[in-house]
């Protein structure tokens, strides 16, 4: 599961995990692209509209619309009982404000325009 995994930090990236491609529970809905990892789908730098401002991201997942991404974090639960995450659309995109989705095993779903979620769940994204 883990591709990229620095046991020393206190903290964990989603993009630097290996998602669920088996039984199609991740695909990308641009035909013809990949999920990109640490960067937008036009190979930039991943950034988003928080609170009137362009903010760039450094780690963060790319996917296009109608495109869908699995993990299994299961296994970090215990080590990182909190996950918190940034989605909405890249900045590059202008100012569209489609619907993200996270949805978990644990207490939590989110469906909102951009936010910031937080909480101490388990997370199927």
């Amino acid at each position: 599961l883990a591709a990229n995994i620095d046991v020393t930090k206190d903290y964990l990236y989603l993009s630097d995990l290996n998602y669920i491609t088996e039984n199609n529970w991740s695909y990308n809905g641009w035909g013809g692209h990949e999920i990109q990892k640490d960067k937008n789908q036009d190979e930039g730098v991943l950034s988003l509209i928080i609170n009137g401002e362009k903010r760039l991201f450094a780690k963060g997942l790319g996917i296009h619309a109608k495109g869908q991404v699995t993990f299994d974090i299961s296994e970090y639960t215990t080590r990182f009982p909190r996950f918190i995450a940034k989605l909405g659309v890249d900045a590059a995109r202008g100012g569209l404000d489609p619907r993200q989705s996270i949805s978990g095993s644990g207490t939590a779903s989110y469906y909102a325009p951009i936010r910031t979620i937080s909480g101490g769940i388990t997370v199927t994204f």
